[in-house]
């Protein structure tokens, strides 16, 4: 989850409104269900072609410890 924060944001959004839901936020809890449904198999694919050198960097303020 702590990669996708668009989906972070409106989960936590939601979440808010757990204890006393209108009928806005179910609403909106199964339009974030239906894209996390639509989205399950897209991802980030990468290829190296033979003539050139593929050099992937990445930077991130994360803190593992």
């Amino acid at each position: 989850m702590q990669t996708h924060s668009d989906i972070q944001y409106a989960v936590g959004q939601i979440a808010q409104f757990s204890e006393n839901p209108g009928i806005l936020h179910l609403q909106t809890t199964k339009y974030i269900l239906w894209y996390l449904r639509r989205t399950v198999g897209l991802k980030l694919v990468l290829e190296r072609y033979e003539e050139s050198i593929f050099d992937l960097v990445g930077w991130t303020d994360s803190n593992w410890a």
